[in-house]
């Protein structure tokens, strides 16, 4: 999962709401599913659907558990580096047209 193409983009509000309580209690430190059920207070549904919608947004980077290969770990991408690709995507499409 490591090698995919990151495709960063704006997340919508409800999503960036997610990621400001996970980065609040993570930071770049990784976690699991487990633990971010915990610091969202969601169901474990819920959960999975938004890892995902981060992980495919490009706010999100999963590696497999070193101690148990049926569990992964997610580490959040740090606000900053996530908004400077977003700028940069944003300037080459208005210096494009």
């Amino acid at each position: 999962m490591a090698d995919e193409l990151i495709k960063t983009v704006p997340l919508p509000k409800w999503l960036q709401y997610r990621y400001a309580l996970l980065w609040k209690a993570y930071g770049a430190s990784p976690f699991t599913q487990e633990q971010a059920g915990e610091a969202l207070g969601e169901l474990k549904q819920t959960v999975r659907v938004i890892l995902s919608e981060l992980r495919h947004a490009g706010w999100l980077n999963v590696e497999l558990d070193k101690t148990d290969i049926r569990k992964f770990n997610y580490i959040l991408r740090p606000p900053e580096q996530v908004y400077r690709e977003i700028g940069q995507k944003e300037v080459v499409i208005k210096c494009s047209t």
